[in-house]
């Protein structure tokens, strides 16, 4: 469902999708700044980088597109931005 938002074309729907990106990004930041698992560190985005980290995710990994949208979404971060 995410990924059909964030795809949409429609500006209130691609507004929706960048805010949403945005405040998972921003929480799992803070996550990985206190060292909790799950978390995201050096993270450097903006909302356009968030889709485009989401779309070529889905792109790679087109049988997780059934999963939480927020599970999705964490895991294209991750792949990106892991805390080591």
């Amino acid at each position: 469902m995410l990924h059909n938002l964030c795809q949409s074309g429609s500006d209130d729907q691609l507004k929706w999708c960048d805010g949403y990106l945005m405040g998972l990004a921003d929480i799992l930041v803070a996550m990985g700044n206190s060292h909790i698992a799950g978390g995201i560190c050096q993270a450097n985005y903006g909302p356009a980088t968030l889709r485009i980290v989401f779309d070529r995710w889905v792109a790679r990994h087109p049988e997780r597109l059934q999963d939480d949208m927020a599970v999705s979404a964490q895991a294209a971060f991750r792949e990106l931005w892991p805390c080591r």
